[in-house]
């Protein structure tokens, strides 16, 4: 009836695998984004004092949108990347090699 294989239960693809990967590559941006703004904004050295607590909330929004922005960047990019070698390894498998020309 129809040429597609009927789907299993079993992730054969490495579709998880490769959500997976996407994750820890971009946890680790996370991680380094987070430590890199968190050490410009200094959000828990600001003296209450002198400025007002704005001032605090948005350095904290500062550390965490910047973070969040490179976790979603760096997932993203891993994905499509990985996606696409998937793919290009897909089609490569099921196309048909061609014959050898006799001479």
């Amino acid at each position: 009836m129809t040429e597609l294989p009927p789907p299993d239960i079993m992730d054969r693809s490495g579709r998880v695998r490769r959500i997976a990967l996407a994750f820890v590559l971009g946890s680790i941006a996370f991680a380094i984004a987070w430590a890199i703004t968190n050490h410009l904004a200094k959000p828990d050295e600001i003296n209450p004092s002198l400025y007002t607590s704005i001032h605090v909330d948005n350095a904290y929004k500062f550390v965490w949108y910047f973070s969040g922005g490179a976790f979603t960047g760096a997932f993203a990019l891993t994905l499509a990347i990985t996606n696409a070698l998937a793919k290009r390894k897909w089609r490569r498998d099921r196309d048909v090699p061609p014959a050898k020309q006799i001479s």
